[in-house]
């Protein structure tokens, strides 16, 4: 018997849906053919866009490519399979970022050189860097490299009076 609960869905079927829930972030889908979209790596993939009003840094919905979604936030992004259990977790997340939620941080070394990037919830901010990105700070010859050269761990939310920064030695 199928387990209805996370049965797979048609994701390019939930495009129209996806644009409803959202529409007052005035959304528009672009295809591989539109200009700056050609990184879609299918014929009938499209992207959900929506708009900030608060900066120029949108919401991205990649929707087909794999027969999957893939949020695009700030430097962030995260894959979700075209099942129902993960199509709820890629609207829950999306309504998390626009209600300030959650944020994308993203960990980078004093020169810019990127090391780690995801989605986190508010809570993130009370934790230290090594905390959140364990999984980078675990790794000896990174953790010692971004001990010696320096770090820094920015927090972008979708309103950027909320955006921090932290610096690490």
């Amino acid at each position: 018997m199928e387990n209805r609960t996370n049965a797979e869905i048609n994701v390019l079927e939930k495009i129209e849906e996806i644009t409803e829930l959202f529409k007052d972030y005035n959304p528009k889908v672009f295809s591989q053919t539109d200009e700056g979209y050609d990184w879609l790596e299918e014929e009938d993939s499209k992207c959900i866009v929506l708009e900030n009003p608060y900066s120029d840094v949108p919401i991205e919905i990649g929707v087909g490519d794999m027969d999957e979604f893939t949020l695009f936030f700030a430097g962030g992004h995260a894959h979700f399979d075209g099942d129902l259990l993960d199509y709820g977790r890629l609207l829950t997340c999306v309504r998390n970022i626009l209600q300030g939620v959650e944020c994308a941080g993203r960990l980078t070394d004093s020169d810019g050189r990127w090391y780690s990037a995801g989605f986190f919830e508010k809570d993130v901010l009370r934790k230290s860097p090594e905390d959140v990105f364990e999984t980078v700070f675990r790794i000896p010859v990174f953790a010692k490299q971004l001990q010696s050269k320096g770090y820094k761990v920015e927090y972008i939310f979708w309103n950027p009076s909320d955006n921090q920064t932290v610096m690490g030695k």
